[in-house]
């Protein structure tokens, strides 16, 4: 122990490490993450049910089961559905950006005499 910190107690050398120095930051993050752990482990539920297609009716049933005690049944069946429409329009979107690339790539080598793969 050098000499300076001799004189310290050990409360005042853990002084300014840690959650004490960014509690608030520290917990904004927390219940942000928990949020979305939320929805990414709902989201893995709809996943491994495969009798359902891409989960429909289960994740939103264990979506409402996990938000219900927090925020009541009403507002937890309006956010499972705006989830599963807001992943609808996702998927949609992805779907058609990756025809439209296609169709962009595949007519690039047309118009150059490339072969048909």
């Amino acid at each position: 122990m050098s000499r300076p910190d001799r004189f310290r107690t050990p409360i005042k050398r853990a002084r300014g490490l840690g959650s004490a120095k960014d509690g608030t930051h520290h917990w904004i993050v927390q219940r942000i993450t928990s949020v979305a752990l939320v929805f990414l482990a709902i989201y893995v539920v709809g996943l491994v049910v495969v009798f359902a297609p891409s989960g429909l009716v289960v994740r939103e049933a264990a979506l409402v089961a996990a938000l219900a005690p927090a925020m009541g049944e009403g507002p937890a069946l309006v956010l499972a559905i705006a989830s599963r429409v807001w992943l609808l329009i996702v998927e949609l979107v992805t779907a058609l950006a990756v025809v439209t690339l296609h169709g962009i790539m595949h007519g690039r080598a047309r118009a150059n005499g490339a072969a048909r793969p």
